[in-house]
């Protein structure tokens, strides 16, 4: 017998046969064409869309295969055959609807950065121990395999002590009218780019941070680059790079007291193939869809069969670090994250 009421809802109640998880988009993002085919690819099934216009969202559905669109965001949230929205909005408009879902019974999987601040990120973790439902940032370079091997080599010890690590992600965006040259919207190289390097250096690392530095260029409100240095516990300290205008370039790497560890293509790696290389050794791993197997995690998390592997407390603890880059590079000053030196630094 399944029944998953207390996961999904009166509407997923279901006994003598599995249940696909219906899906509801709010909003209709590129990012979104290409989550869609993995979802259905997964096994789950695309219910409906709702977008800024009906003929925006007509459109998308036809494309992208969802059974129907309905008017409006909200109409979509009240929809009681909805089991879990996916969300693709601007970032500014992330936690207000993600907070609106979970209030409307629904499992969330937002798109990153999830939020404007770690303010945000706390006010949606207050609303996600209320309801008991599920909620987590769409990245997806923790479902690669190869972010499981290095992050067993870096925590069994075999890289020994860790000496220094950077993360770099950058690329040429080109598309003027789109929401990433509005700082007020959430647009800019270490909203876009940046979270990625953030996410992966907390979670390979396993350690928190204590300080930051960081410096930007600008165009207009946003910062174009954005590159930063961020302090560990015990002196070390770890280098980042992102940028919206740059030739495109992703690594991340990190160095022990033993071996020296690149990742090729650390964030973006789609149906490639990816090479990790340690030392004189490098590990090949085969073309796979992490956003097949991110999306798979999440509706196994929201059975219950497993606990999500980037959970809102990550999501805070990478806000945090966001927003103190961001006044390091808005003061021209060291930001600690943790009592330091000056009282005055530390947010």
């Amino acid at each position: 017998m399944t029944v998953w009421t207390h996961v999904f809802g009166a509407a997923c109640e279901r006994e003598g046969e599995e249940r696909r998880v219906r899906w509801g988009f709010l909003g209709a993002s590129q990012i979104g064409r290409t989550l869609a085919p993995a979802m259905r690819a997964a096994g789950e099934t695309l219910a409906a869309v709702a977008a800024r216009s009906e003929q925006r969202s007509v459109a998308y559905a036809d494309a992208e295969g969802f059974e129907r669109t309905e008017p409006d965001y909200q109409s979509l949230l009240e929809a009681p055959d909805i089991d879990a929205v996916y969300i693709s909005l601007t970032t500014d408009a992330h936690v207000p609807w993600s907070i609106k879902a979970l209030e409307a019974g629904k499992h969330v999987l937002c798109e990153k950065p999830l939020a404007m601040n770690a303010r945000e990120v706390g006010q949606l973790l207050a609303v996600q121990q209320q309801t008991q439902r599920q909620v987590m940032e769409a990245f997806i370079h923790p479902f690669h395999p190869q972010f499981d091997f290095v992050r067993e080599l870096v925590t069994s010890g075999q890289l020994g002590e860790l000496r220094a690590a950077n993360a770099a992600f950058l690329s040429r965006f080109d598309k003027v009218d789109d929401f990433r040259w509005s700082r007020e919207r959430g647009g800019g190289a270490l909203f876009d780019l940046g979270c990625y390097a953030v996410s992966a250096l907390l979670l390979l690392l396993g350690q928190p941070v204590v300080w930051a530095d960081a410096q930007q260029a600008f165009l207009g409100s946003v910062d174009v680059t954005t590159t930063g240095l961020l302090g560990l516990p015990g002196g070390m300290a770890v280098t980042l790079a992102c940028s919206l205008q740059a030739a495109t370039f992703q690594q991340l790497s990190i160095t022990g007291s033993a071996e020296h560890l690149v990742m090729s293509r650390p964030f973006s790696s789609i149906n490639s193939p990816t090479t990790v290389t340690v030392g004189q050794h490098q590990e090949h791993f085969a073309p796979v869809n992490p956003y097949q197997r991110m999306v798979a995690h999440f509706v196994a998390a929201a059975r219950g069969e497993e606990p999500l592997k980037l959970n809102l407390t990550h999501s805070l603890t990478q806000a945090q670090v966001l927003d103190a880059l961001f006044s390091s590079a808005t003061n021209n000053r060291r930001i600690w994250l943790v009592p330091g030196p000056g009282v005055d630094d530390e947010i």
